[in-house]
């Protein structure tokens, strides 16, 4: 997959330009290649260009941008570059409550991303509120027993096991497994 991302990038770069938005799309691609194979620190560098192109030609408030920078983010968080990684999230989530609006449910995904950054570094009241802000988020947007929600449950359950309620984090648990049974079966 990566000689063909490189080609096309190639391609694209001959054909429309180093910084047309189209050049963009096959950088990030590449770069999420790379990360998949554990290879942080040139999809680091593709991240960073992707960014740098959406910027230049999106602007800094654009959807697009929100995501490059989240992808960058991630690649400072895999890497235990916490401040970074905060740092990238804490704008991803503006970027996408300008963008979409504050109670969207894809705002969700950076909240989340911002959540497991606190919790990394031991500020769990901080990745609670944060946990606690995305899950109702998305429970308006899919509903109290969907699926889409059971990654948020255990991430919050296992944010209270940190700060010592056993109880809440079991019911966290509970209820987590049994959406995953409603969905699935029970085996």
């Amino acid at each position: 997959a990566k000689a063909l991302y490189q080609r096309a990038i190639a391609i694209v770069e001959k054909g429309l330009g180093a910084d047309h938005p189209t050049m963009a799309i096959y950088l990030n691609n590449l770069g999420n290649t790379h990360e998949a194979v554990g290879e942080y620190a040139e999809a680091k560098a593709l991240y960073a260009r992707t960014l740098a192109i959406r910027e230049k030609g999106l602007g800094p408030d654009h959807p697009e941008v929100a995501m490059s920078l989240n992808n960058l983010a991630n690649i400072h968080h895999v890497r235990g570059e916490y401040a970074e990684a905060k740092a990238l999230y804490q704008r991803t989530l503006a970027v996408a409550e300008k963008g979409l609006g504050a109670d969207h449910p894809d705002v969700a995904i950076p909240l989340n991303n911002l959540a497991n950054v606190h919790e990394a570094v031991g500020e769990y009241t901080e990745a609670k509120a944060l946990t606690e802000r995305s899950l109702a988020l998305r429970e308006r947007a899919l509903g109290a027993d969907h699926p889409g929600l059971i990654d948020s449950l255990n991430s919050l359950a296992v944010i209270h096991e940190d700060l010592g309620d056993y109880v809440k984090a079991q019911a966290l648990h509970e209820r987590a497994l049994a959406i995953r049974e409603k969905a699935v079966g029970p085996e």
